[in-house]
């Protein structure tokens, strides 16, 4: 989720004077792009927003059709970085460090 909104900060347009660091870019050309990188583009978009990072319009997006819908980035690439870095380290930590073999468990 990370790589595709450093791609839509990348490559997108600021929204706004006002907020320059939120970002937006059409579907179609995020599509022709992010599709050389990972053929998962509508399955990263739907979870993306289901995390609140991103925002579209629609229950989903297919090439074509919806070339000309705009794809929002809903807060600056660093607020997500930090959120999505802060995830993994959540989950690191609620790893066992020493996990054992389940036969060997009493």
């Amino acid at each position: 989720m990370l790589e595709l909104c450093q791609v839509i900060d990348g490559d997108g347009k600021p929204v706004s004077k006002k907020n320059p660091d939120i970002k937006m870019i059409y579907f179609g050309e995020l599509f022709n792009i992010y599709t050389h990188i990972n053929d998962k583009l509508v399955g990263l978009l739907l979870r993306a927003r289901k995390h609140d990072l991103i925002q579209f319009e629609g229950e989903c997006l297919f090439q074509r059709r919806d070339d000309h819908v705009p794809v929002y980035l809903t807060k600056p690439i660093t607020q997500i970085r930090d959120i999505l870095v802060g995830k993994q380290t959540e989950i690191r930590r609620s790893l066992s460090p020493n996990p054992q073999p389940t036969n060997m468990l009493p």
